[in-house]
């Protein structure tokens, strides 16, 4: 961990803090306005959607512009954070490779299965799960684990994002859910990370995850 003094340690914290809880409060008011809009009521339920159309432009698209391009927009051009720092350079070695390649396949045979057991509303769910998978990782992962990485190095980096990421993220979830299941899962998302620099595969397991839970 990287040394700091006390006023170092407090600005740090706010940033945290800031990047922790502004994006899900803008989210949280993204989705209530476009749902209503488009769904007839307010709501945050992605359950109570109708299709493809209302998924995407109810909830995917918010996190899109949310959690992926206005963060990206914001590092790279007024942070002026590379790629790399974001984990967006993936790691081309064999292992990489083969790793990754294993994980699409995977993740294509059991997407198929989940589209073939729910009917009509598998591609939707499909969908919603790419994006999620993506969106999160890219900010939990790429944005949020870079700025901690900054300030107290790579080893707190997993810590702390995996614990936003899991109590945080999903405050609405119960306790021990989040404790026995999402905690786990990003610290083993983290420590992907970690390893390999980028947030690739870690999406990969992710978007996998999501699926088998839902089945």
């Amino acid at each position: 961990m990287k040394k700091t003094n006390l006023t170092d340690l407090c600005a740090n914290i706010l940033i945290l803090s800031a990047y922790s809880i502004v994006p899900l409060i803008v989210l949280g008011l993204a989705v209530v306005i476009i749902t209503n809009f488009f769904l007839g009521g307010i709501t945050t339920d992605i359950n109570k959607t109708d299709g493809l159309l209302q998924m995407f432009v109810g909830y995917s698209l918010p996190m899109i512009f949310v959690l992926v391009i206005i963060p990206f927009l914001f590092e790279v051009k007024i942070r002026k954070h590379s790629l790399f720092d974001l984990g967006l350079v993936f790691k081309k070695n064999k292992i990489s490779i083969i790793v990754m390649a294993v994980l699409t396949l995977l993740s294509f045979l059991i997407s198929i299965y989940f589209v073939g057991i729910n009917d009509s509303e598998g591609i939707a769910i499909i969908v919603s799960f790419i994006v999620v998978a993506l969106t999160e990782e890219f900010y939990s992962r790429g944005v949020l684990y870079s700025e901690i990485e900054r300030m107290w190095g790579r080893q707190t980096a997993v810590l702390l994002s995996s614990f936003i990421f899991a109590f945080l993220f999903h405050s609405n979830s119960e306790f021990v859910v989040n404790l026995l299941f999402r905690l786990p899962i990003a610290l083993l998302l983290g420590i992907l990370r970690k390893k390999t620099n980028s947030i690739y595969i870690g999406s990969a397991v992710h978007y996998i995850y999501n699926i088998i839970v839902n089945l």
